[in-house]
């Protein structure tokens, strides 16, 4: 059963938060598949994006959490507008919840390849009380609509008596890169725990593991050890949390935790994960492991980013700065390969930074990260409770970006609209479960935003939920764009996009930025009544725009009168916008927005537009109708139409002899009174008359 999700904006939620941070929205309700209690809790999302398609997204997440590990299923949701909305379902066939024949499944990772096939690579249960792991990956080849049944990718199996091997923590890349040897490839890497039980003592190995396909995961190879061990049976070394990644040449780099040594190390495939000759490069000196109370997060496990351009690596992870620190911080270190570098080997590792900032007593945890291609832009976003109380009872998620590569950072900002309690979450031994990582699909080109998708509670149990985040490499007004809006309804010029007004309310897309309104949904303009409110974006926010907004009594088209100054506004949400109130509003006709150089008005309903730019000696534009010459009004000009006479919102034509009905929603088309319609060519004069059938100059 597939589920959709649509954002619902209220005209001010979008800015509760930053301007380049989107709507929050859910990925959509639980499958009716699901029990109650814990099963209707999520965990542990992933999400990417295709390369060729930046608006197809795809998440995946485990679904109805158990207590003791994994959960009923894994789920999906697919978004096909950059995540504005989302339909979501159980992965089909998967576990017994909805036909499959497995117990239990957990670990979900998500991957779109260049063709625009979607894959999701799962851990399951082939027991019940999940003794024997298996790896599966399942592929949909028309945009999640239907899904092929899991194919297995290596199942944990008996090595000597007493002795088994078991999967954990997989994770899954598909290489989209074009014209490498190995373009469409998927690997997939897990950790191999291989167990012996003697009478002495457990003795273990943690060894990274990874296979690979190039037919679209019908078929696999042999699993390859990417950390050999050192002897044929227990050498007790310990390896997890790997993370792949594919480079621009075809190649794979895999990031990992070394438990023996306490760091992150790299190594490096030439031949895209058939073989790993090493060597094995230390990212750091080492970490202090930090374990968040009260709350079961992946401790161990980086989050890895690729600058698509140039190869190079971006690491985030949690660490404490010392053994006697009693919390932990976010950290950032990135490579930097030299000019002359002919191989990822040749890696050099910048310091390790502390990017969570300093607020004291505050818990932050579960860090992940996304890169620009370039490498320039590098968001990171965590668990912070800062907003919380008690020994981190309930927490949000922030997040901080670098412009330049890593060297400077912002001070973090929320993401999430509400603070969450965790006690809704499932309880594990380690604390409430609502994930060992997130997702956060990074941009794939210039005005991209970044996809983050994350589990919380604000709801009575855990679900998954999204936002975008824009880049600051620009403008704030570009990074808004980027944030509320898909590329499917931006155009490839931004100054064309200022006065654009995707979802046709007559607020173009610049004053809908500045008086906190959302792009995507159309909303009433604010009536004149005693009283009335507006956001308005504070000059912090954006010192490249200066706003002021005052009421004004002249009906259209005088509506130079002004009527008293800007009210003194009181801080909104984050404290980016402002919210005006006007005590006298119902004496207004109009409402004047001084934007930098340029004076805006919105009208009362009984004009022929709404919103309209003044452009000085009685010219006056707005973005869809157009020029206006106003000053022999009731007689206006129209740069098409020619001389029409203004009927308090609708126009008569006397070179047609009939009255006119225009609207955003059909324009150029303009109603005629007969039934009969017109067509306008933008700007020059001249018209398609349906009545005649012919083009007609207008003057």
């Amino acid at each position: 059963m597939i589920i959709i999700a649509v954002v619902l904006a209220v005209p001010a939620s979008a800015s509760l938060l930053a301007p380049w941070v989107g709507p929050n929205v859910l990925l959509g309700e639980d499958p009716v598949e699901l029990p109650g209690g814990d099963g209707q809790n999520q965990a542990e999302p992933h999400v990417t994006r295709s390369i060729m398609d930046p608006d197809l997204v795809l998440a995946t997440f485990q679904e109805g959490r158990f207590s003791d590990g994994g959960a009923y299923s894994n789920g999906y949701a697919v978004s096909e507008d950059g995540g504005f909305t989302w339909r979501r379902d159980l992965n089909p066939r998967l576990t017994q919840v909805n036909g499959g024949p497995y117990f239990r499944a957990t670990d979900p990772v998500a991957g779109i390849s260049r063709d625009g096939n979607l894959y999701l690579n799962s851990l399951v249960s082939v027991t019940e009380a999940f003794e024997v792991g298996r790896v599966v990956l399942q592929r949909s080849t028309d945009r999640g609509q239907s899904w092929t049944d899991p194919v297995t990718i290596y199942t944990g199996e008996s090595i000597a008596a007493n002795a088994r091997t078991f999967p954990d923590k997989n994770w899954m890349v598909v290489n989209d890169y074009p014209n490498t040897p190995t373009t469409g490839r998927i690997v997939v890497t897990w950790t191999n725990f291989r167990f012996y039980q003697d009478e002495v003592d457990d003795i273990d190995d943690y060894l990274i593991t990874s296979a690979f396909s190039d037919n679209g995961g019908d078929n696999w190879s042999s699993a390859e050890y990417v950390t050999p061990p050192t002897s044929a049976w227990f050498s007790k070394i310990k390896f997890q949390g790997s993370q792949p990644v594919f480079l621009p040449d075809g190649s794979l780099a895999i990031v990992f935790h070394n438990f023996l040594a306490s760091r992150l190390e790299v190594t490096h495939s030439p031949d895209g994960g058939a073989t790993y000759p090493g060597p094995i490069v230390p990212v750091h000196d080492g970490y202090i492991l930090y374990d968040t109370p009260n709350m079961r997060d992946g401790s161990f496990l980086p989050s890895v980013g690729v600058a698509r351009d140039t190869g190079d690596l971006y690491i985030v992870y949690t660490s404490r700065a010392s053994s006697s620190a009693e919390r932990g911080d976010i950290y950032f270190v990135r490579s930097q390969r030299s000019e002359s570098a002919q191989s990822p080997v040749d890696w050099r590792f910048t310091s390790p930074i502390n990017i969570s900032g300093s607020i004291p007593v505050r818990i932050v945890s579960t860090p992940t990260v996304s890169v620009s291609p370039d490498g320039q832009r590098v968001t990171v976003y965590f668990y912070d409770n800062r907003n919380g109380s008690g020994e981190n009872d309930s927490g949000d998620f922030y997040a901080v970006q670098s412009t330049d590569g890593g060297t400077s950072w912002t001070s973090p900002f929320r993401i999430t609209e509400q603070t969450f309690p965790l006690n809704r979450a499932t309880s594990t031994a380690r604390g409430f479960m609502i994930g060992d990582y997130f997702g956060f699909a990074p941009p794939l080109g210039p005005r991209q935003a970044g996809i983050a998708v994350w589990v919380d509670t604000r709801r009575p149990t855990a679900d998954p939920w999204s936002t975008r985040i824009g880049g600051l490499e620009h403008s704030v007004f570009d990074s808004w764009l980027q944030a509320n809006l898909p590329l499917s309804s931006r155009v490839s010029n931004l100054q064309l996009d200022r006065y654009a007004d995707p979802d046709k309310d007559q607020t173009p897309n610049l004053l809908e930025y500045v008086l906190g309104t959302s792009p995507r949904v159309a909303e009433s303009p604010p009536s004149f009544v005693n009283g009335m409110s507006h956001l308005k974006i504070r000059s912090f926010t954006d010192p490249q725009t200066t706003v002021s907004l005052n009421g004004g009594t002249g009906r259209w088209p005088l509506f130079r009168q002004t009527l008293g100054g800007s009210p003194p506004g009181e801080p909104f949400g984050e404290g980016f916008w402002e919210q005006l109130f006007w005590p006298n509003a119902g004496e207004f006709e109009n409402l004047e927005v001084s934007l930098n150089t340029e004076n805006w008005f919105l009208l009362s309903p009984s004009a022929p537009v709404r919103w309209v730019r003044d452009e000085g000696e009685g010219w006056v534009w707005s973005p869809w109708f157009g020029h206006l010459y106003t000053a022999n009004a009731p007689w206006l000009f129209h740069l098409t139409l020619g001389w029409v006479y203004d009927l308090e919102g609708n126009l008569y034509s006397p070179l047609l002899s009939t009255y006119l009905y225009h609207s955003i929603d059909i324009h150029p088309w303009v109603y005629r009174h007969d039934g009969h319609y017109i067509y306008l060519l933008e700007g020059i004069p001249w018209i398609y008359d349906s009545s005649t059938e012919v083009w007609l100059k207008t003057y």
